[in-house]
């Protein structure tokens, strides 16, 4: 089994601790692949699944001196996956990801003659689930 995902993140304000009206909004998109060695058992199927992504971040300040700004970055998981067949073309799908970046680019505010200041650096892992509906084109 071969899936490819993307997700579509809703926009978040961040601010600065102890820094009143400094911060930044960010958005995140994000897209990837993952392989999956799964067994059936009648309408059921699991196994764990191996995979990369890459997501893209963009960001805008709202300090004094605000800009805005892009990053991206890898990622590899890997996941545990149950599937319901419903019918030869949907499923129900469950997944749990365990997610490590291959880079952790910041978001800085940057101060002139006073350095940057981060505002978000992804973490060094993560750990998602995420439940939906599978339809199959193949």
């Amino acid at each position: 089994r071969v899936d490819a995902s993307g997700a579509l993140f809703e926009s978040r304000a961040v601010g600065v601790v102890g820094r009143p009206g400094e911060g930044g909004t960010f958005s995140l998109t994000s897209g990837g692949v993952r392989t999956c060695g799964t067994a059936l058992f009648e309408a059921f199927e699991v196994g764990p699944c191996l995979g990369g992504e890459v997501d893209f971040m963009t960001g805008s300040g709202t300090a004094s001196q605000a800009g805005e700004g892009s990053g991206a970055w890898a990622t590899v998981s890997g996941s545990a996956l149950a599937l319901w067949n419903v019918g030869r073309a949907f499923g129900v799908i469950t997944r749990a990801d365990a997610v490590l970046p291959l880079a952790r680019p910041p978001f800085v505010i940057t101060h002139v003659g006073a350095g940057d200041i981060v505002v978000h650096r992804p973490a060094s892992a993560t750990f998602r689930m995420a439940i939906g509906i599978e339809v199959r084109f193949f």
